[in-house]
């Protein structure tokens, strides 16, 4: 996996990443998961629409919210639109695979998932459904 990007994007010292949610309720499930994994952000000043978000993060990764956002019920669009720059540098282009972490963080879009990628989220989803 090719996460050079993770976490390089800084303001004032902080990570960021912007992603768009599906809806505000995803979003609500998102920030009470981050605040359950004690996860400290603040939101950018930028915001395009109800469902833009830029968070700024202190002391976690990209890699740390992607795996919160695989616990939100509906947290797909998210997880595809997730990428280590400010909102207004994000095309919000869904990448589509789902809750499997990209291999290129700023690709527009994955189009294979190996093997391996598509039991762990099956198995996700299904852990969610017991």
């Amino acid at each position: 996996m090719n996460n050079e990007n993770s976490g390089k994007t800084k303001i004032n010292g902080n990570s960021i990443v912007s992603f768009r949610s599906e809806c505000e309720i995803d979003w609500g499930q998102l920030e009470e998961q981050l605040k359950f994994e004690g996860i400290e952000y603040s939101l950018g000043k930028h915001k395009m629409s109800g469902t833009d978000f830029e968070l700024h993060l202190r002391g976690t990764t990209i890699d740390d919210i992607f795996d919160c956002m695989c616990k939100v019920v509906d947290g797909h669009v998210m997880c595809d639109t997730i990428r280590p720059v400010p909102l207004i540098e994000n095309p919000l282009t869904r990448r589509y695979n789902g809750q499997t972490k990209p291999r290129d963080w700023m690709a527009e879009e994955e189009t294979s998932l190996d093997t391996a990628a598509l039991l762990a989220c099956i198995q996700r989803n299904m852990s969610r459904m017991h």
